[in-house]
C-alpha cells in the first residue's frame, strides 16, 4: 500500500515540472514572435553644418600696459588739535561741526585769556626795567670814565708836590721831614682814591652784561607769555574739515587733551596695492642713479593715473598722479604705491558729478611700460 502511494505522488510532481516548461516553452515562442514583428526606428539623417568665421591677419605691435590696483582715498593731511594752554573755553566757531569746512585763520575756540593777559603785563614791565637798568649803567659808566681823569689829575698833583717837597729836603733842607710826610700822605691818598675809583670802572662792563643776561631771560618770558597768550585762541593755516569735535562752551581744557581732528582736503592719497611682479615688470622707474647709495625703491615717473569710484566704474573718473613707493609688504608680497589727486582735481571730475571725498574706494589705473611685439586678437 506504500509502494503504490509513492508512486502517484511522483507522478504528479512529473505532471507539474512539465506543465512549467510548456508555459515557459510558449511565452518564449510568443515573445520571439512579437520581437520579429517591431520594427526598428527611422534613423535621423545627420549634415555638418558650416559655421561662419572671420579670418583676421596677426600684426605685432607695441602695446602699452596698464597696471590695475584697488585702494581707498584719504586726506594727505590729517591733524588732532589739543590746548597749549590750560583754561575755561569762552567761545566756539559756530560751525564747529563734523563735516563742516572752517576757513584758515578763524578762532576754531577761544579760552579765558585775562589771567595771559596779566602775564604778558608783567613781563613787559620787567623787560622795561631791565632795559632802563641797562642804559642807566652804560650812562654812569661814560659819565664815571671822565671822572676817573680827574681823580687821575688829582693824584699826579699829590705826586708832584711829594716829589718837590722831598728834593727840597734832600737837597736844599728847605722843606721839614714833617712837611714831606704830609705831601707824601696827600699823595698816597689821592693814589688809593683813583684805584677804588678805577676798580669801580672796571666792574661796569660785567655790571652791564650781568644786566643783559637778566634782560634776556626777562624778554624770553615775555616771549613765552606772549605766546601762551596768543595760544588761548586756538586757528589752523589751512582750511580745515572736522571730522571729530570734543569741546564745548565753559568747558575747562588742559594741554595734551585731544579736542578737534580736523582734515585737510587740499590733497587726497590714495594707497594701492600692488603685485610685486607686476611692478617689477611694468611699473615705470627713473634712472637708476636716482637714487644714490640708499636700498630702496627709485623713484616713480610721475604718470597721470585714472581714478574711478568703485561703486560706479564708468560713471564718475577722476585725474590723479603717481607720486612715491610708499611700503613694501613682506606677507603679501605687494608693493603699495601711493596716488595724489589735488583738490582742484577731486571737484571735477573728468566722468560724472560727484567729487572725490574721503573715504571712497576706488580703482586705480596705472600707465606702466609699452609690452613690445605683441600679437594682438580679437577678444
Amino acid at each position: 500500500m506504500s509502494s503504490k502511494g509513492s508512486t502517484g505522488e511522483f507522478r504528479r510532481i512529473l505532471i507539474s515540472v512539465a506543465l512549467g516548461a510548456v508555459v515557459i516553452a510558449l511565452a518564449v515562442v510568443v515573445a520571439l514572435a512579437l520581437a520579429a514583428r517591431k520594427k526598428p526606428p527611422v534613423q535621423a539623417e545627420t549634415t555638418e553644418r558650416a559655421l561662419r568665421v572671420e579670418v583676421v591677419t596677426v600684426r605685432h605691435t607695441d602695446v602699452p600696459v596698464s597696471i590695475t590696483g584697488y585702494g581707498e582715498a584719504r586726506a594727505r593731511d590729517e591733524i588732532t588739535l589739543s590746548s597749549e594752554v590750560s583754561g575755561r573755553v569762552t567761545t566756539v566757531h559756530p560751525r564747529l561741526e563734523v563735516g563742516e569746512i572752517i576757513p584758515a585763520g578763524e578762532p576754531l575756540f577761544t579760552i579765558d585769556s585775562r589771567d595771559y593777559e596779566a602775564r604778558v603785563l608783567e613781563a613787559q614791565a620787567n623787560v622795561d626795567q631791565w632795559q632802563a637798568a641797562i642804559r642807566r649803567l652804560q650812562k654812569q659808566y661814560e659819565t664815571d670814565k671822565e671822572r676817573l681823569a680827574t681823580y687821575a689829575s688829582t693824584r699826579d698833583l699829590a705826586k708832584r708836590d711829594y716829589e718837590r717837597a722831598l728834593r727840597l729836603f734832600k737837597e736844599e733842607n728847605i722843606e721839614s721831614e714833617t712837611a714831606v710826610g704830609q705831601r707824601e700822605a696827600q699823595y698816597n691818598t689821592a693814589q688809593d682814591a683813583f684805584n677804588q675809583f678805577q676798580q669801580t670802572i672796571d666792574l661796569y662792563p660785567i655790571r652791564i652784561e650781568e644786566a643783559k643776561s637778566s634782560l634776556v631771560a626777562a624778554e624770553a618770558t615775555l616771549e613765552r607769555a606772549s605766546a601762551d597768550l596768543e595760544r588761548t585762541k586756538v586757528t589752523v593755516s589751512f582750511d580745515a574739515r572736522v571730522k571729530s569735535v570734543d569741546v564745548e562752551t565753559n568747558e575747562w581744557v588742559s594741554p595734551g587733551s585731544p579736542v578737534l581732528t580736523l582734515a585737510d582736503d587740499s590733497v587726497l592719497e590714495i594707497a594701492v596695492p600692488l603685485n610685486s611682479i607686476d611692478v617689477g615688470n611694468w611699473m615705470r622707474f627713473e634712472d637708476k642713479g636716482s637714487l644714490g647709495d640708499r636700498a630702496w625703491f627709485r623713484k616713480v615717473e610721475n604718470v597721470p593715473v585714472e581714478v574711478a569710484w568703485s561703486e560706479a566704474l564708468s560713471a564718475n573718473v577722476w585725474r590723479g598722479t603717481l607720486d612715491r613707493v610708499a611700503r613694501y609688504d613682506e606677507e603679501t608680497r605687494t608693493v603699495t604705491v601711493v596716488v595724489r589727486v589735488p583738490g582742484i582735481e577731486a571737484q571735477q571730475p573728468r566722468i560724472g558729478s560727484l567729487p572725490l571725498v574721503e573715504g571712497m574706494f576706488c580703482r586705480v589705473k596705472i600707465p606702466g611700460k609699452t609690452a613690445n611685439a605683441v600679437a594682438q586678437v580679437p577678444a
